[in-house]
């Protein structure tokens, strides 16, 4: 490893800077001081001056060639293309081109030597004559001064100072990022910014000296300090070419070593107020783990909107780089600011987001109607996360379908990703399970409208003494609404809630899980959590129909699919089901098989390997 890509790499820039800057101070010491002001500053035309034009020069071929920036075609070639443009503006300058256009067009206004004349009859206002280099404030707020002329200043200033500041912005993140990282490229840039106040200061200090004294800039010979100033000047914009060349270098240096090194692991931010222990972020970050990838997570504490911000505080930047930020279920308060952070860096962004808080407001809940006011500025504020990052997951096609015609995302950067479930939790009961007094169905999950509790609570009702028992394992907003329903039903049992490891022991003991039966539309796009969970233990199910199960559900034995919002048909299948019930274990045979082949994580795995191919990953 050379010093470079060393620990020390860092010290490489301020070191050189610190080294010119002596290497100046020596030759200022060295001269005369006319001797110097001769060699280093005759208005673009100087030996030193010619000799540090090829410095800038070569910025252009260079930030093309060894293009320093990470992240998609397009985003290299435009911050490329800034940077071409500040260089050439910096020639433009270093010449005084932009002058000499001046005196060609405005002879009148502007003399050979680039400044102001005094018969122009321009003044201050305090009635002073305006003076020096027409490319300042006073001249543009000169009521005499040519619209034309302001116009060409205003076009010089806006070319060379709107694109540096418009780069400088949007880079600086990076560069603090990289400077408290201790990253050579970064403190190589920083060296270059150290150069330009330099310059800016040795430029100004001359001017202010002699007003300080009431002297006048041509008053008498050059000074020591006069000189020392050129010195730095004209030598600080040799350093400003210089270390824009070392910052390009080891950018690039920086990307490739990224790109070759840094393959192995492959790196997933997992960013946002997420909750670690939900089940299809269990399945999710599982997976990444079994394909080798390794595992980040930044869980924003202060505020998801202005999450990016935390993340510079936190030192996230300090952090090995990722390939990928995740984004997890629901956490559309987030997107926003990873998608900011990460497109920064040059890292896709993958959003996952579940459901849409539209679709639940207005659709599911229907407490906005669709035309209010808020329902649309929702709706609007949803459409902008939906296409901000690289790329969305749904739990099926069916929402893959609905983000595409409701929020315009392109369906080539949209696809399924099965929920699955945590198979070392969620597997097969050992041994033969035991046979129940009375017929046994199970719910389990969060107490929703989509669920159709009042649906299941009317289906107990229906089957009271019949033989059938119905155990209600759940928690949510609407559980004592639905408490208060099944009122007097005396074949429902409402269980206390368990750990997450144990909902396995409350399945086994079921004979029947039952899905979802909402009426809404978004009922009729989903596949619960709990049917993965009820097959992986080896259960046949009921549910409502969903056109994103795989094909061959409507010929499984253990998956028994009911009309939306139909208590009696939700009684039919489990009659169907006690009917057969000697042959039991052929039923959870059916359902075990089912779940291996089309809902397990080998098979989200495959869809998860697809997904990171389309993104290039």
């Amino acid at each position: 490893m050379d010093f470079i890509t060393g620990r020390k790499g860092w010290m490489l820039p301020p070191v050189v800077f610190f080294a010119l800057v002596v290497a100046l101070f020596a030759v200022w010491a060295a001269l005369e001081p006319a001797t110097l002001v001769r060699l280093f500053d005759q208005d673009g035309r100087s030996p030193f001056e010619l000799a540090t034009l090829p410095f800038y020069a070569a910025i252009v071929p260079m930030v093309w060639i060894f293009n320093p920036f990470g992240g998609s075609r397009r985003r290299r070639t435009v911050l490329a293309l800034m940077v071409s443009i500040v260089a050439v503006m910096a020639i433009v300058k270093e010449l005084d081109l932009h002058n000499m256009a001046l005196h060609a067009l405005y002879p009148q206004f502007v003399g050979d030597d680039g400044s102001i004349l005094a018969s122009a009859g321009l003044h201050k206002p305090n009635g002073k004559l305006l003076t020096g280099t027409p490319f300042k404030m006073r001249v543009l707020t000169n009521g005499g001064v040519p619209f034309g002329m302001k116009a060409l200043v205003v076009g010089y200033f806006a070319a060379f100072f709107g694109v540096f500041a418009a780069g400088f912005v949007y880079l600086l993140q990076f560069w603090i990022d990289g400077v408290l990282g201790l990253r050579p490229c970064a403190w190589a840039w920083g060296c270059l910014g150290g150069s330009g106040v330099m310059v800016q200061i040795a430029d100004r200090l001359p001017a202010w000296l002699d007003h300080a004294h009431g002297l006048s800039k041509s008053e008498g010979a050059v000074t020591a300090a006069q000189s020392l100033c050129t010195a730095l000047e004209e030598g600080g914009e040799l350093m400003i070419a210089v270390f824009a060349l070392l910052t390009i270098y080891l950018g690039w240096r920086e990307v490739r070593d990224s790109r070759t090194t840094a393959r192995a692991p492959r790196r997933v931010l997992f960013w946002g107020r997420f909750d670690h222990g939900y089940s299809r972020n269990r399945v999710n970050i599982a997976l990444f783990k079994e394909l080798g990838w390794a595992v980040d997570f930044f869980d924003v504490v202060v505020s998801p909107r202005f999450g990016d911000i935390e993340a510079f505080c936190r030192g996230l930047g300090r952090r090995p780089k990722p390939d990928l930020v995740w984004v997890p279920v629901c956490r559309q308060r987030d997107i926003m600011a990873a998608c900011r952070w990460a497109h920064r860096r040059g890292v896709k962004v993958l959003f996952d987001p579940m459901i849409s808080a539209w679709d639940k407001k207005v659709l599911e809940q229907r407490k906005w109607k669709a035309d209010e006011p808020r329902a649309r500025k929702l709706h609007d504020a949803e459409t902008a996360m939906m296409n901000a990052p690289d790329f969305v997951t749904w739990d099926t096609s069916c929402h893959v379908d609905f983000c595409e015609r409701e929020f315009h995302v392109p369906r080539e950067r949209m696809a399924p990703l099965f929920t699955g479930t945590d198979e070392k939790v969620f597997r097969p009961q050992e041994g033969a399970p035991a046979p129940n007094a009375e017929f046994r169905v199970l719910y389990h999950g969060a107490y929703l409208p989509l669920h159709g509790m009042e649906y299941i609570v009317e289906a107990a009702r229906m089957t009271e003494g019949r033989g059938i028992h119905w155990d209600l394992l759940g928690w949510g907003a609407y559980k004592a609404p639905t408490e208060a329903l099944a009122k007097g039903i005396s074949n429902i049992t409402f269980l206390d809630k368990v750990p997450y490891v144990d909902v396995p022991k409350v399945i086994y003991t079921a004979d029947v899980v039952l899905g979802v039966f909402g009426t809404t539309e978004k009922a009729s796009r989903v596949i619960g959590n709990k049917i993965f969970e009820a097959m992986g233990c080896a259960r046949p199910v009921i549910n409502e129909f969903c056109t994103g199960y795989p094909p061959e559900a409507k010929d499984c034995k253990a998956i028994k699919f009911v009309p939306p919002g139909d208590a009696a048909a939700i009684v039919k299948a489990v009659e169907e089901y006690r009917a057969d019930w000697a042959n039991r274990e052929s039923y959870n045979e059916a359902a075990y098989d089912f779940f291996k082949r089309h809902l397990s994580m080998a098979e989200v795995k495959k869809q998860l390997v697809g997904i990171l191919g389309r993104m290039g990953l």
